[in-house]
């Protein structure tokens, strides 16, 4: 996979944790896990997204403009790792929410 798509991929993957962080924590389901992205959830919700996403896309952007390095391309591989392995976690936890 060529790191262009992981990229997109990974900014796909930050909109459905976003989403669904909010809707977990708002349910009281889970907490947020980053104490720094759960201090600006405890300001609100709007600034926590705000931040999250400047956060991830300028992250982002940073990968896809230096994509010719190295690292940089194992960095896009990386961050859809991460991406992944957090969205099965909040797959597992709505799971155990809807069994109980």
């Amino acid at each position: 996979m060529n790191p262009g798509t992981s990229l997109a991929l990974v900014l796909v993957m930050n909109l459905l944790d976003l989403v669904s962080t909010l809707a977990l924590v708002a349910f009281g389901v889970c907490y947020e896990a980053n104490p720094v992205m759960d201090l600006f959830l405890g300001f609100h919700p709007l600034l926590f997204t705000l931040v999250k996403l400047a956060l991830v896309y300028s992250g982002a952007w940073f990968l896809h403009t230096h994509q010719d390095r190295w690292l940089c391309r194992v960095g896009c591989h990386v961050a859809l790792v991460v991406y992944a392995l957090v969205l099965v976690q909040h797959a597992r936890v709505i799971s155990q929410s809807l069994a109980a």
